[in-house]
């Protein structure tokens, strides 16, 4: 048997390295071996391979037919017909066998699915890498070595990219002083230089405005502000009533009684509060603590029962305090109604559904402060959307007018229905009701003015109500004259 012909051949990449050896040996040369290295000229591939050398003309031919292949393989020409040709061979590599081998099929299904990545709308994600591992498939020693060196050179490209990236970021500033206490004492007594500056310019406009106002605008004002109206309400009535009595005087009849006026009209009550007709009604009432919500409900309960002769239940959900719940116990047995006690939310249903009989059910909670949001915020997973009943928001007239904002604010979460005003008896600012009426939007159901069961309660009148801040305010200035 011949000796078979070794050839060697060397490119600087292996692309040029194989185009070398089709033109000399043609498709049919088999790659027994491949070697890296450098020399004075840079990196080289050096490829071992056997076969016959082809004529000029031939080698000519061959060339030309591996430029015409469509490209296959990753992107290379003539790689798909070499590795079917390859998978012809024996399993050693050597010319001979000519058989099919289960290995020429998963070589022909490889380079069908190399063709469909390079469709225009083929993933082309990871392709260096995927290539390298294509060509391991198929035992392509030569290329598997091309694939890791482009997949390597796309990762040293991308690194070279972050490189620059990190590069171009500013340096951090290095003349900054450094953060100490008494630079933030410095930073501190500004900002509270600015801010007395402001309060002093705001304090300046004020009395500008003060000035610019007709006598009887500011006399009024004062007086509502004087009773615990709000000023912004307080200035606003004023001028209605100056607008409709332009020449009358703080004590005249006409003026009071139309300052009176305007001060009903922008006092929306719900009027007597009556049980439901043919169906249950459902009121829970919540608030700040100790407002007297439960001694609210004792009267808004015997009233009920006593006047109306309606079927009246209690339920409460206040299990943290156990003084709250004896005291609406002791009020149930007085007024011989049941009394549920709900610990969780999800209770609550039950606990109305099985009271769903009674005329009207008032539900007790806990007390909870307004300035913390969390508490608010337990107490509203009792009554979500649809829960089944109004909800009342129970007040302290005796509480200081920002007070009483910052709770009708922090529990408007809870979409309260109505307005409940208790304690008007240990005040003398009875126009907070007022004041908090118009900042809730929301109608007046009930004042109450004692501890007493039933009889200290009221149900809200915007004739009355008026009369009696207006009555006050008169009052006021009679005595500090």
């Amino acid at each position: 048997m011949s000796e078979v012909a070794m050839h060697t051949f060397r490119g600087r990449t292996m692309q040029e390295a194989v185009a070398k050896l089709k033109v000399t040996l043609g498709p049919d040369a088999v790659i027994v071996g491949t070697r890296r290295g450098r020399d004075h000229q840079g990196s080289f591939v050096e490829i071992t391979a056997t076969g016959d050398e082809l004529s000029p003309r031939a080698g000519m031919s061959a060339a030309l037919e591996a430029a015409a292949e469509p490209p296959a393989m990753g992107g290379r020409r003539g790689a798909t017909a070499a590795y079917a040709r390859t998978a012809k061979r024996s399993p050693g590599g050597a010319p001979g066998g000519g058989s099919d081998t289960p290995f020429a099929e998963r070589a022909a299904w490889l380079a069908r699915q190399v063709a469909l990545r390079q469709q225009p709308n083929g993933s082309r994600q990871g392709d260096a890498a995927a290539r390298a591992l294509a060509a391991n498939a198929v035992g392509g020693e030569a290329e598997v070595a091309e694939r890791v060196d482009e997949a390597i050179n796309e990762l040293r490209g991308q690194l070279a990219d972050l490189h620059a990236a990190v590069a171009g970021l500013a340096p951090p500033a290095r003349d900054e002083p450094p953060v100490t206490e008494a630079r933030l004492r410095a930073e501190l007594g500004s900002l509270q230089s600015e801010l007395h500056a402001i309060r002093a310019l705001l304090a300046e406009r004020a009395a500008e405005g003060a000035r610019a106002r007709p006598g009887l605008v500011q006399a009024l004002a004062d007086r509502l502000v004087a009773v615990g109206v709000a000023e912004p309400h307080a200035l606003e009535l004023a001028e209605r009533t100056h607008k409709a009595v332009p020449d009358g005087t703080p004590d005249d009849g006409d003026v009071l009684a139309m300052l009176g006026r305007a001060l009903a009209d922008d006092l929306p009550c719900t009027g007597p509060v009556q049980p439901g007709e043919g169906r249950s009604r459902v009121l829970a009432f919540v608030g700040p603590t100790g407002v007297g919500k439960t001694t609210t409900i004792a009267k808004v309960a015997a009233r009920a029962r006593i006047l109306d002769g309606a079927s009246v239940a209690l339920v409460t959900v206040d299990t943290f305090r156990m003084a709250a719940i004896d005291q609406l116990a002791r009020y149930a047995d007085i007024l011989e109604c049941p009394l549920e006690v709900v610990k969780r939310p999800d209770d609550l249903p039950g606990a109305l559904e099985r009271l769903a009989d009674y005329d009207l059910v008032l539900v007790d909670t806990t007390g909870r402060n307004p300035r913390a949001a969390d508490q608010v915020n337990a107490l509203a997973r009792f009554f979500p959307n649809g829960w089944g009943g109004e909800m009342v928001l129970t007040v302290a007239c005796s509480t200081r007018l920002t007070d009483l904002f910052a709770t009708v604010d922090a529990f408007a979460r809870l979409r309260y229905d109505m307005v409940c005003v208790t304690k008007t008896d240990e005040t003398d600012a009875l126009g907070a009701a007022y004041s908090v009426v118009r900042r809730a939007a929301r109608p007046l159901a009930w004042l109450t003015d004692g501890q007493r069961v039933p009889e200290d309660i009221e149900a809200a009148e915007p004739a009355v109500l008026a009369a009696r801040v207006v009555g006050e305010a008169a009052a006021r200035v009679r005595l500090a004259g």
